[in-house]
């Protein structure tokens, strides 16, 4: 016989970000800023304005995945992923989904 104690439950938010470059110049300029973007997600205004500036003009698909919080539309325009991914944690919070049994 099987006995759950108990379930241990959040979320998930994944996005990627596809960014069409024209030539290695551009990927590696692109490359340098995303791998500073980091700081976005912590509040960090230079990273978030260097990674837009680097992809301005540039033709980009936002897809997410996310697991636990609201039912709310999942943005495809970077700004708004962006705040959304911000905003994550506390939605997760307020409508987490089963993760674990324990």
């Amino acid at each position: 016989a099987d006995y759950l104690a108990g379930l241990i439950s959040g979320g998930s938010y994944y996005a990627l970000i596809e960014i069409k470059t024209r030539d290695k110049t551009e990927q590696q300029d692109i490359s340098a800023a995303v791998s500073a973007s980091y700081g976005i997600f912590k509040g960090d205004v230079k990273a978030e304005n260097k990674l837009k500036e680097v992809i301005k003009n540039k033709e980009l698909t936002v897809k997410i995945l996310q697991s636990g919080g609201s039912s709310d539309v999942l943005e495809v325009e970077l700004d708004d992923m962006i705040q959304q991914a911000k905003e994550f944690p506390a939605v997760a919070l307020q409508h987490p989904v089963p993760f674990l049994g324990v």
